[in-house]
């Protein structure tokens, strides 16, 4: 006879290897008692094979930032969601056409993974090109990754959206030089202009 206690638990979220130690009993039994015959107990490993879903996102990253003005990401816009693993990073797969990201301070145009904590910590924000703004003004492609017990698992490529929105731009006038006759007190010099910024 085999028997589990009843509080065991092989927990393969947190651990996909256990040693099992079993005793077997050898039980005599006549009508009236039980004698306890003899026992051996042997240790064993029991491997559990994991096969892990991919993480996957609630909605698709959709921010707004202002034009001529900088977006700092944060975890919960990329919505990562999974039962049982641990937000672990994000990594761009494509960066935006127009506009750029900064990772700590630095532009970059190719793929780069950056962790939830350098998130956290402001380290991935976003800046539009100068003057520039609409609906839907650039994409970027994406996956989150979530930590697993042996490795990684990366989700699909999922398309993030960014708007930028217009803001009103101080306008500009240049200088102009104005020279008074002494005795009409006429007044001449160039026309003063005067630009509204884009």
């Amino acid at each position: 006879t085999i028997t589990v206690k009843p509080d065991a638990v092989l927990n393969y979220a947190k651990k996909n290897q256990y040693t099992v130690t079993a005793t077997v009993a050898d039980d005599a039994a006549t009508e009236t008692q039980t004698v306890n015959g003899p026992q051996t107990s042997d240790n064993f490993d029991i491997t559990i094979n994991i096969k892990t879903e991919k993480p996957s996102v609630s909605s698709t990253v959709n921010v707004d930032v202002f034009e001529d003005g900088k977006y700092t990401f944060k975890p919960e816009d990329f919505k990562f969601q999974h039962a049982s693993l641990e937000f672990k990073s994000v990594k761009i797969v494509v960066p935006p056409d127009n506009g750029y990201f900064f990772y700590n301070g630095t532009s970059f145009n190719n793929e780069k993974e950056i962790g939830v904590a350098d998130i956290t910590a402001g380290k991935l924000t976003y800046k539009p090109f100068a003057n520039q703004f609409g609906e839907k003004y650039t994409t970027f492609k994406y996956r989150v990754i979530g930590s697993g017990i042996s490795s990684d698992i990366y989700s699909d490529i999922y398309a993030g959206n960014i708007n930028v929105i217009p803001v009103n731009d101080k306008p500009s006038v240049a200088d102009v030089v104005f020279s008074v006759d002494e005795l009409s007190h006429k007044v001449s010099g160039d026309p003063i202009v005067v630009k509204d910024a884009k």
